[in-house]
């Protein structure tokens, strides 16, 4: 396994472009260096408890802010909004602003694993903010980081599925179950036909993978419902 490490000079030189990126110092070395060690490189002292600590953190401030931004709003559309701010497509946005990517030491691997573990990364350096400087301080530094992504609910394609499941949650209705009936046709051209059920509510769509039939299914279950109301 290759592994992607920084010497001592540099990543000295390196962590203070990055605090100036984050806009927080900080004071303990150890820990901030901890928070930037992928699993893969130390089983002892790494980034693991700080990344799951920071998801919380990072949940919780997002949260808060859509409390007091949508406080009309009901509970399954702020969900709705949390898990697209929190979504590991814009914490990579972030990794990418703060450029973590050339401090971080981890262990190569493929372009979908590099993905995480740099989301995770962000999340664990916020995390160690927490830990160090409390909760005020992680707060604004999120706010900052987040600054340009407060809004991209609103610019973000949802497929037919995630469509569904707001539209249920908005209503307080059951989330929709997928389910696989029939699989048929070649080995190199399947055809897969999925039910999707919510509440007395099914119906089945097919496709050519088990991902397309279950969008089909759900577009045509948001039209049945759609049409009921």
């Amino acid at each position: 396994m290759t592994k992607h490490k920084i010497s001592s000079k540099i990543f000295l030189e390196r962590l203070a472009n990055f605090e100036l990126k984050i806009g927080y110092t900080f004071k303990d070395r150890n820990l901030i260096m901890k928070a930037l060690t992928q699993a893969g490189i130390s089983s002892k002292s790494n980034n693991e408890n700080l990344e799951f600590l920071g998801d919380r953190v990072l949940g919780l401030c997002v949260a808060e802010y859509l409390y007091h931004k949508f406080y009309l709003e009901k509970e399954g559309v702020l969900a709705i909004h949390l898990g697209i701010l929190t979504s590991k497509e814009v914490i990579l946005k972030v990794a990418e602003d703060i450029k973590i990517q050339d401090i971080l030491v981890y262990a190569r691997t493929t372009t979908d694993d590099k993905s995480s573990i740099l989301s995770d990364g962000v999340e664990a350096v916020l995390g160690a903010i927490w830990l160090e400087a409390g909760t005020e301080t992680a707060f604004k530094i999120i706010q900052k980081l987040y600054e340009k992504y407060w809004d991209i609910y609103q610019y973000t394609k949802r497929d037919p599925k995630t469509l569904l499941q707001e539209w249920l949650l908005a209503r307080h209705l059951e989330l929709p179950v997928y389910d696989c009936v029939e699989q048929a046709g070649q080995k190199h051209n399947p055809i897969f036909k999925m039910e999707v059920t919510s509440g007395d509510k099914t119906v089945s769509a097919v496709g050519n993978s088990k991902k397309k039939a279950e969008k089909n299914a759900a577009e045509k279950l948001l039209k049945v419902l759609e049409s009921a109301v």
